[in-house]
């Protein structure tokens, strides 16, 4: 079983599209690491809010640059951390 490392660097095309397809439900939110957030979206999915967001957020993460995304995603420091 391979443990997870927090130090590996995340794609912001990967959290960019779980974003635009499956935001409504924080899919994204976990792979980032805001495990906190995801369930939030997912407690309020039925209001279609946690989509309208996650549709902003996903359009935000395609157009950082990678590295100004990685270095964002690295600062993240708890379950409720918010990468903007």
């Amino acid at each position: 079983m391979r443990s997870v490392n927090r130090s590996e660097p995340k794609s912001k095309v990967t959290a960019g599209v779980l974003a635009l397809l499956l935001g409504g439900i924080g899919i994204h939110k976990f792979y980032t690491g805001a495990w906190g957030w995801g369930i939030v979206y997912i407690v309020l999915c039925w209001t279609y809010i946690p989509a309208l967001v996650a549709l902003v957020e996903g359009i935000r993460y395609l157009t950082l640059k990678q590295p100004e995304f990685a270095q964002k995603a690295a600062r993240m420091d708890g379950p409720f951390s918010f990468l903007w």
